[in-house]
């Protein structure tokens, strides 16, 4: 298979219902032309997709658009997508985290190496009163 090239079809303007009710907003599409045994196929690389806006995401977008930072509703979207990829990464990274710190408290219980519930507690509101005394 030989890579030919890749089309981007440029993004379309901002569609506007009849009704003016619905916004949507079409993201771009990539096309990879391939040469294979002597014919050319095409493979979608991303998806168009229209998506429905509620009054309340157009105004969000709006106001972004307003601050300058972005030069295209597509750039807002592009830019909150990647932000929740980011965030989920992050929020998958702190589970494991906590996962792995349990089972190592867990299996310093099992070898005897924890202390009483009331030790830990007078000792964190120890630690508290020294903090408040050096603030204070």
């Amino acid at each position: 298979m030989s890579w030919l090239w890749v089309i981007l079809i440029p993004m379309l303007p901002e569609l506007i219902s009849s009704d003016r009710r619905l916004q949507s907003i079409a993201l771009p599409v990539k096309v990879a032309l391939f040469l294979e045994k002597g014919f050319v196929s095409a493979r979608l690389l991303e998806i168009l997709m229209n998506i429905t806006l509620s009054p309340e995401q157009v105004k969000l977008i709006e106001a972004q658009l307003a601050l300058g930072q972005f030069s295209s509703p597509e750039e807002v979207i592009a830019k909150a997508l990647q932000t929740l990829t980011q965030t989920r990464k992050h929020y998958w990274e702190w589970v494991e985290e906590v996962r792995s710190s349990v089972e190592e408290a867990e299996a310093e219980l099992s070898r005897g190496e924890g202390i009483p519930l009331e030790t830990a507690i007078e000792q964190l509101q120890e630690k508290f009163r020294k903090a408040v005394e050096v603030q204070g």
